[in-house]
Order: C-alpha cells, then sequence, then structure tokens
C-alpha cells in the first residue's frame, strides 16, 4: 500500500478562474502535472456550497425545473468540452443509500471477468482522486488523469463567461470520466450516482442498459428530504424508458415510490431477492453481502442476454470472489495491531459494522499476540447533520477502552495530501464537531467519558494509542473520508508502530 502524501509545488488561486493566464499544468520534464490537476480541482466551487444553492432551488421550484437546471449545466458543460456520451457502448447506472458502491464494484469485476472492457466511476476516493475512475478494475495513471483533466479544464476555461460557469468538484470528475470512457471506447461503463439520483451529475445519461437501486435509508437528508419517501423519489430518478432497473427489498413505503416511478418513467422494474446459496467472502456480514452480490448478479446477467451474450456461472462466482472494494469491511494486520475499517455513516450501516468488529473481537479473543487481552479502541468522525446520537450509541455497545474523534485528516495541515482537502468541511469545523461529538458521548456514558479523546489527525491518535502496551484492535468508521486518511496514516506509520509497540 503505497502512501501518496504530496507537497504542493505549485499553488492556483481562485482568481485564475477569472483570469486568462496560462496556467502551469506540466512538470519540469514535460509530462502533465497530477499535483497541479488536483490543486486546480480543488479551487473549484465545493460541494457543500453547491449543495446549498440545491435545497434552495429545490425549494423554491418543481421537480421539472430544477431537474432541467442541474441536468441542464452538465448537458452545458459536455457540449463546451466535446464529449459526446452517447458515444458511450453501453451504461449501468446504479443509486441507492448503502451497498452501491460495491454492488458497482461486483458489476464491474464479473462483466471484466467475462472479458469485457469496462469503465468504473465511483465516489469519494479514499486516498488518490485517480481511484474515482478505473479502467478494467485498474485506477487510471496520474498522468492520464492530469492530461484528461486538463483537457477538459482548457475548454471550459475558454468558453466560459463568468466563475459560475465552471462545474464544481463532483461534477468536474464526472466530466473527466465521460471523456476517458469514450476515448476508451469500454464496452460498459459502469456509473454510481454521487447523492440521490434525480438531478444527480451522473443522470445526464440518456440511456441506461440496466439500473439498479440498492438499500435505502435515511442519509443527506437536507438535499433528499427526511422520509424514506422522498429518498427513494430521488434514487427512482435514474430509471429510463425502456430499460430495465432492479431493485433489492425495501420498505414497503419506499418500495411503493420506486413501482410508482417506474410506472410513470415506464421503466420495467423487479425486486432481486437474496440468494442464499451464495459463498459469503471477506468477512462482510452475510446478508449485505448477499444482497449486494445478488443484485449485481441480476444486473449483469440482464446485461449480458440484452447484449446476447452467454452468463457464464463460473465466471460470474469468480468475479464475486476476486472482487476487491477496499474501506467497506477490510481487516488489516500488523503484528501487534490489528484495524477495521468500514466506512458506516447512518445508523443501519453502524450497526452492522459493530456487529461485524465484535464479531471479530469474539473469535480472535483467545489468539492475541501478547498475553494481555486485546485493548479496543475507536476512531470516528462524522460530518453534517447526521444522528450521532444514535451512532455513538450503537458503537458504545462494543464495549471501547479508547475513543479517539479525529477530523478525516492523515496528518499535519502543512503535509495536508492535496487529494484529500476537504472543501465541504474543512479541518478546523472538523476538529469543532469532533469536540462536539466528544461532548456527546460524556453525557450519554458520564461513566465512560475519561476515554473520550479529541485529537487534530489520525497519526496523532494513533502515536496516542501506542502509549499502551496491548494489542490493539482498532475500529475505523463513521466515514468513508476517514477511512482513507487512515488508510494514507497507516501505510506511511506502519513500520514506526509495530516497532513502537514492540519496544514497549
Amino acid at each position: 500500500m503505497l502512501c501518496l502524501i504530496r507537497k504542493c509545488k505549485i499553488k492556483v488561486n481562485n482568481s485564475f478562474l477569472n483570469t486568462n493566464m496560462l496556467h502551469p499544468r506540466f512538470n519540469s520534464n514535460g509530462t502533465y502535472s497530477y499535483e497541479a490537476a488536483i490543486d486546480a480541482l480543488n479551487t473549484l466551487q465545493s460541494n457543500a456550497q453547491y449543495l446549498r444553492n440545491r435545497e434552495v432551488e429545490a425549494a423554491n421550484s418543481t421537480h421539472e425545473e430544477t431537474k432541467a437546471n442541474c441536468i441542464g449545466k452538465m448537458n452545458a458543460f459536455l457540449n463546451r468540452c466535446n464529449i459526446d456520451i452517447n458515444k458511450l457502448k453501453s451504461v449501468i447506472h446504479v443509486a441507492g443509500t448503502k451497498g452501491k458502491g460495491s454492488t458497482c464494484a461486483f458489476c464491474e469485476s464479473i462483466l471484466r471477468t467475462h472479458g469485457f472492457k469496462t469503465g468504473f466511476y465511483s465516489s469519494p476516493h479514499l486516498i488518490n482522486v485517480a481511484e474515482r475512475i478505473k479502467i478494467n478494475g485498474n485506477a487510471i495513471d496520474n498522468e492520464v488523469f492530469a492530461k484528461t483533466f486538463w483537457e477538459v479544464y482548457s475548454d471550459l476555461v475558454k468558453s466560459k463567461d463568468n466563475a459560475i460557469s465552471m462545474p464544481i468538484y463532483f461534477q468536474m470528475l464526472t466530466l473527466v470520466a465521460f471523456k476517458l470512457f469514450v476515448a476508451e471506447n469500454v464496452d460498459v461503463a459502469i456509473i454510481e450516482v454521487g447523492i440521490g439520483g434525480e438531478y444527480d451529475s451522473t443522470n445526464v445519461i440518456r440511456h441506461s442498459d440496466v439500473v439498479g437501486i440498492t438499500s435505502l435509508g435515511l442519509d443527506h437528508t437536507s438535499m433528499l428530504g427526511n422520509t424514506i419517501e422522498k429518498i427513494a423519489w430521488h434514487k427512482g430518478g435514474i430509471m429510463k424508458k425502456g430499460c430495465r432497473a432492479f431493485s433489492m427489498p425495501q420498505c414497503e413505503a419506499a418500495m411503493e415510490v420506486l413501482k410508482s416511478r417506474s410506472n410513470e418513467i415506464n421503466c420495467d422494474l423487479k425486486i432481486v431477492e437474496p440468494i442464499k446459496d451464495i459463498p459469503v467472502q471477506n468477512g462482510i456480514p452475510e446478508d449485505i453481502y448477499r444482497n449486494n452480490a445478488s443484485l449485481a448478479m441480476k444486473i449483469t446477467e440482464t446485461w449480458l442476454k440484452t447484449h446476447n451474450h452467454e452468463v457464464n456461472s463460473k465466471k460470474t462466482h469468480d468475479g464475486l470472489v476476486n472482487c476487491r472494494w477496499p474501506g467497506r469491511f477490510q481487516v488489516i494486520r500488523t503484528q501487534n495491531a490489528t484495524f477495521y475499517a468500514d466506512g458506516a455513516h447512518t445508523a443501519e450501516s453502524l450497526q452492522y459494522c459493530s456487529n461485524w468488529y465484535k464479531g471479530y473481537q469474539s473469535n480472535t479473543k483467545n489468539n492475541v499476540i501478547n498475553a494481555n487481552k486485546p485493548h479496543r479502541v475507536l476512531l470516528f468522525n462524522s460530518t453534517g447533520g447526521r444522528d450521532v446520537e444514535t451512532h455513538l450509541q450503537i458503537l458504545h455497545e462494543c464495549d471501547f477502552h479508547r475513543v479517539y474523534f479525529v477530523p478525516n485528516v492523515c496528518q499535519s495541515t502543512s503535509n495536508t495530501n492535496l487529494d484529500n482537502i476537504n472543501h465541504n468541511f474543512p479541518e478546523s469545523e472538523q476538529l469543532v464537531k469532533c469536540q462536539m461529538n466528544k461532548r456527546k458521548w460524556c453525557e450519554l456514558f458520564p461513566h465512560d467519558a475519561s476515554k473520550a479523546h479529541v485529537m487534530p489527525s489520525v497519526n496523532t491518535a494513533l502515536e496516542h494509542m501506542m502509549t499502551t502496551n496491548r494489542h490493539h484492535e482498532v475500529l475505523i468508521t463513521g466515514s468513508l473520508h476517514l477511512i482513507g486518511s487512515a488508510l494514507q496514516a497507516l501505510a506511511n506509520f506502519n513500520a514506526s508502530l509495530t516497532n513502537a509497540l514492540r519496544s514497549n
């Protein structure tokens, strides 16, 4: 695992968006600069500001007006960059609250194993922005990303008439992904929705062969609505006339909305029941694995048949078994510590995560490296308007010895990886939220108040953890962005962590 920590060598400020300055986009050796590309990407309007604008717009406009505006902007960006998404041979589009990334990863692996050239666009990234765009299962090379980014960026700058006519972060990455998938002539592009579905930037796609809707729950409620019916309405927006749509079993209220939307759009919607005899892999909770894998199997089976290809059950099985999706129920072992990483951020997903972690404790408590009992540690962060009280009550059941509330930061600001600068929730705001989360923990569990600590980064939490001479069983959860920072820190810190624990 490589630690991709880059120091900024070329600074791009927001004033560039209002000038015709030539951007220093090349390295000294003539190659496109990935670091400068990420720095320029970070100057674009933050998703948080964009989402606030969408909330206001949605409150004061009809659905038709809001969608026309959101999708109209993406169409305009595509036209300005000469990206013809009609040239995409085939698209699989997946929305949902939980499991959409895993389902997409399964689909990609199955179809690649069947011999097809795949493109896969997902979010967020863990360490490197280029992870979001994959060709045949591999993240694109940094230089390929940089070259494509600068081509798109240049077209947009040359054709803009004001600062707001530039796309935001997620829209920009979506444009880069579409440009690459067209250029690579992929057989199928597997596209994970960003937020919602109806108004999402990826929903500029005019036709999908197959769409999937994973498990639904309450998340991003300030934009999508605070009821499951409203959430379902947005997710169902990716269905297209004449395409095949599949959904996991949902609660009755959500299912009624999805059925109504499919009838309204004239799209064939079927429910996919979990296949009980799918062999579960990699320690993932059985029902989560089977739900996501069953949906992916149905999506890929339908795609293959639609394109007159044979479904090979062995290749489907191999695609599932060989699929890797970091940051979701991932276990990382060192000599004296084991890290359990899962980007759960809803109450339901955190309950699964907690049960998964506790299951590992019961299986390993008699098989530890030293004679002491495992020292259970939590690294947690939660941003936005999520129900932190419920989340902490769920996690408290794990009976941690120490709890660290940390921002989604690997180490100090001066050494921040450009790929993981967060404009939605700056580090200072995250630290304030960490203090609030700690206070909530102390209010809920006064007898365990001394266990709680706020640390400015993952690295400092790991250093503080090392003061205890125990085998550490560390759960990292609450945010996929935190998982990314933790993986980055572990890649850089693993050797010193192991040595320090051994010497105590």
